[in-house]
């Protein structure tokens, strides 16, 4: 897969230029807020995670794929997107710096990565959400998730407890995640134009928000969007 364009944001594969801004926009709060990383982030620490993704999974026909999202407007590096793929289905997460929160960008980002997996064949797709993160849960519904059994694949990213969600089948419509029908999140980027691309050698999700890190020994979970 390649980077691409959307209404808002410039997507572009991880590499480790971007190690800085990176931990500058995930690790900065909003005000009034506390980092949310469950451990302190460095510039170093970030480049061994990218070098460490450089790697791959490791696994016959696996395939990881890393992005970084900037504003389209000013440039400015606000999150990540990631997926590890094993032919037609795959995992995805995503991580928003928390100044970058609840304006949409999270949906357009995913909304992004959904369409270009699925451009490249990836169809069916999972996503591991900690119980208390209810916005990233309510993200994946808006965009077509149900929920699903965790047994149903070998999940990299899959912890007990977790709320696990993925695309539905052809013979089932999309399912709401929130039965309380909650307020979703995201709403602002509701009609974004996606430009959707088949990514290749994209190197490899906190208040920053994130789904989950997908296949890696660090693990991050953040309750807010």
């Amino acid at each position: 897969m390649i980077g691409a364009r959307t209404a808002r944001l410039v997507i572009e594969p991880m590499a480790h230029a971007h190690a800085e801004e990176l931990v500058a926009a995930i690790t900065d709060p909003a005000p009034g807020e506390r980092p949310a990383w469950p451990e302190p982030a460095t510039v170093e620490s970030t480049h061994a995670r990218i070098e460490h993704l450089a790697r791959g999974l490791g696994d016959d026909g696996a395939r990881w794929f890393n992005f970084v999202m900037r504003r389209a407007d000013d440039g400015v590096l606000i999150g990540r997107l990631e997926a590890s793929t094993h032919g037609a289905w795959g995992e995805i997460a995503y991580v928003l710096g928390p100044r970058h929160q609840r304006l949409g960008f999270a949906r357009e980002g995913v909304r992004w990565l959904l369409d270009s997996l699925r451009a490249a064949g990836v169809t069916e797709l999972w996503a591991c959400i900690a119980p208390a993160n209810a916005s990233s849960i309510r993200l994946v519904a808006a965009l077509g998730f149900v929920p699903a059994d965790p047994a149903a694949r070998p999940l990299g990213s899959y912890e007990p407890g977790d709320a696990v969600f993925r695309t539905p089948s052809r013979k089932q419509g999309p399912v709401s995640a929130d039965p309380q029908g909650r307020e979703q999140v995201d709403d602002a980027a509701e009609a974004e134009a996606v430009e959707p691309g088949v990514v290749e050698g994209a190197v490899g999700s906190t208040q920053a928000t994130s789904a989950r890190w997908i296949a890696a020994p660090e693990r991050s979970v953040a309750p807010n969007t």
